[in-house]
């Protein structure tokens, strides 16, 4: 086997490796603030798509489906949720994931890129990024949990505190561990 080989084997492990360490810690933090910060019927806290939102952009739909149905199941079931109902949610974010890259980002900006952060893509463009990534998500999130439009405007209240909300609170995760400690 050649170095190079060798090599790519090696990142190909220890970005796998990265990948279940993200996964446990998105899970732990899902769990740890929707059981502390519970705000009624208006706001919905659901951090967990920021695990499909940051994997990286050279995924498989394929790999990119498994690992978005595996964070959904496993908050359904640890959450005490309808099982099915986060996990279709991040199913359809998964789908709409590489649509929504492209666009915010060219082509050779993403293919270089090993996972999406904000350090790399800049603060405006990753919160954009994810602000929309959280309403693909959310939206179909609150559409399967109450299988109707009658009380639009209470979903479109609900939807937009949600994004809102979870928006700022990924957007200081991702500034405090990640974007402050490269610069």
């Amino acid at each position: 086997m050649t170095p190079s080989i060798q090599k790519l084997r090696e990142m190909d492990r220890k970005r796998d490796r990265y990948i279940y360490i993200h996964f446990l810690g998105v899970l732990i933090l899902q769990l740890v603030l929707s059981k502390i910060l519970t705000f009624g019927p208006l706001l919905l806290i659901a951090l967990y798509p920021i695990f499909i939102i940051s994997l990286p952009p050279n995924f498989s739909t394929k790999k990119l489906l498994w690992w978005a149905f595996s964070i959904g199941v496993a908050v359904d079931l640890l959450s005490g949720n309808i099982i099915g109902l986060n996990s279709a949610a991040s199913l359809v974010l998964a789908l709409f994931r590489n649509n929504i890259l492209r666009a915010f980002y060219t082509k050779g900006e993403v293919i270089s890129l090993s996972f999406i952060n904000m350090r790399d893509l800049g603060v405006i463009r990753y919160n954009s990024y994810v602000a929309l990534s959280l309403l693909v998500h959310h939206l179909a999130l609150l559409l399967i949990e109450s299988l109707t439009l009658s009380s639009f405007a209470h979903l479109l209240s609900r939807l937009a505190v949600s994004v809102l909300v979870n928006l700022a609170i990924v957007s200081t995760i991702e500034y405090a561990i990640f974007y402050r400690r490269s610069a």
